[in-house]
């Protein structure tokens, strides 16, 4: 003990004194840029331009939303777009017609539906009828086109009455209702799809199911399946003031207007954890824009010139995804893109409403084995060796498109083939050929015949309900070989 203090005696007083408290790190939010900055206009660009990026899609669903509040019913614009109020999906009855151009990169495979949800309300409840053995998957987005969760067979979701609300909502869930689903804006969408055979006897077949796919107001909940004649609505004007039947997508961001319409889209959507600081940075350009017309002008003018070469650029499926095998190209976080600003730009330009990989795998395609444009002057085969289709538990199809990512005009009205199709033929090895050509080929070939227009065109594959071996990368389509 004396030595003990003996030591202690010694040692110098700071070392015995109590130690300091260590400050904590602040948690808040740092302070953003500084009003009234003086900005190069290589900076006003630079930043306008990544803004656009970043904002398109969200301003691309604000727009939509804003043309469907207009809708009064239920109805098909031009005859074509299920189109309806906000809150109501609005169904099909068979395929969509070609002639559509409001979603790009459409498919003929299932029957679609679409609705446009506004949550700041009150909560959406959706119908789910018994689909039986039928494939079926209900894509629930928000506005930063992410799921908000998942519906379907694969997810071995039971028929009944399902309920979406938005960010703040705190009320309770009634009776009847057998799952909810948050949406972290007040914007959200639902897009039903229902596997159907290119077969008289199947169209007739879906029509019960389609009747009970309804959605509406939580106010009108009474605990009853609703039922709605589809094959009834009326024709009305295609509401987003487009043309179908050719040419590109509608419209959606028009980049002359872009500025003007990104200050409320930030207010619609929160930032992400982490995003604080991206909406301080386009919110001071923002309010740079309001105090000086030249700024404001310098930065439409850099939306018009990104819209056209970045966002040009990107429509190509070549950047919607990761290179895999012989030219494939396949997005590996489709409607789950969190902070990956790039790849959901450009799913948003090409594919906007893409589902989430678990849902459906997606392979694009605009090349030939050898790397040169798939074009209409060429004679092409997709061959599927025995065994080697698509491994899915629901069903895969190829399907051809326009530069556009629309179907491309044929005289046999075909634009995919695939497991709806119950007439293909087989090699005696078991293998599958898809002939890819202008002109019909001859004998049973025809069968498996893919008409291509004269220009150029891509190939687009799905695979919905994906195997592991798609999942975990082990399977991507074949090659696409030049014949001629």
């Amino acid at each position: 003990m004396l030595l003990a203090s003996v030591i202690m005696a010694s040692l110098p007083v700071a070392v015995v004194a109590q130690s300091p408290t260590i400050p904590e790190i602040s948690r808040a939010i740092p302070s953003g840029p500084v009003s009234g900055t003086s900005l190069p206009d290589s900076y006003v660009r630079d930043v306008a331009r990544l803004a656009y990026l970043w904002g398109w899609p969200l301003v691309n669903m604000h727009n939509r939303h804003l043309v469907f509040e207009k809708v009064p019913e239920n109805g098909l614009g031009d005859g074509v777009l299920p189109v309806g109020p906000l809150n109501r999906v609005t169904m099909l009855t068979d395929y969509i017609k070609p002639e559509e151009r409001a979603v790009a990169t459409p498919n003929q495979d299932v029957v679609y539906g679409f609705g446009i949800m506004s949550l700041e309300k009150e909560p959406v409840v959706f119908q789910v009828p018994d689909f039986a053995d039928r494939f079926w998957v209900y894509q629930l987005g928000n506005q930063r086109t992410d799921t908000i969760g998942g519906m379907g067979k694969m997810y071995d979701s039971k028929p009944g009455f399902y309920m979406v609300v938005g960010p703040a909502w705190k009320g309770e869930v009634p009776a009847g209702i057998n799952g909810v689903f948050r949406s972290p804006t007040n914007l959200a969408y639902i897009i039903p799809r229902a596997f159907l055979d290119d077969t008289k006897e199947d169209r007739a077949a879906i029509q019960p199911v389609l009747s009970q796919i309804m959605s509406y107001p939580l106010s009108e909940f009474d605990g009853k399946m609703k039922t709605k004649d589809w094959s009834k609505i009326p024709t009305i004007a295609d509401p987003a003031g487009g043309k179908q039947g050719g040419g590109g997508e509608t419209q959606w961001v028009k980049p002359e207007m872009f500025f003007a319409e990104l200050p409320q889209v930030l207010k619609e959507v929160p930032p992400q954890p982490g995003e604080e600081a991206l909406y301080a940075w386009f919110s001071s350009l923002l309010t740079a824009a309001e105090k000086d017309p030249r700024i404001a002008e310098m930065m439409k003018q850099t939306a018009i010139d990104t819209d056209e070469s970045l966002m040009k650029t990107i429509h190509s499926y070549s950047y919607a995804g990761v290179p895999v095998a012989d030219g494939w190209v396949s997005p590996l976080n489709g409607a789950e893109f969190g902070t990956d600003y790039f790849s959901r730009a450009a799913a948003a330009k090409a594919n906007i409403f893409v589902n989430p990989r678990k849902e459906s795998a997606y392979f694009g395609q605009e090349n030939d084995a050898k790397g040169k444009r798939l074009t209409g002057a060429g004679t092409y085969t997709v061959t599927f060796p025995k065994d080697q289709l698509p491994p899915v538990n629901g069903f895969w199809s190829l399907t051809l498109y326009d530069e556009d990512h629309f179907f491309a005009p044929n005289k046999i009205n075909r634009f995919s083939l695939g497991t709806k199709n119950k007439d293909l033929v087989y090699g005696a090895d078991g293998s599958l050929t898809i002939y890819v050509q202008n002109r019909e080929p001859k004998g049973e070939k025809a069968r498996n015949w893919l008409p291509t227009p004269k220009g150029n065109f891509e190939l687009f594959l799905r695979a919905y309900w994906p195997k592991a071996a798609i999942l975990e990368n082990e399977w991507s389509p074949p090659a696409v070989i030049k014949t001629n």
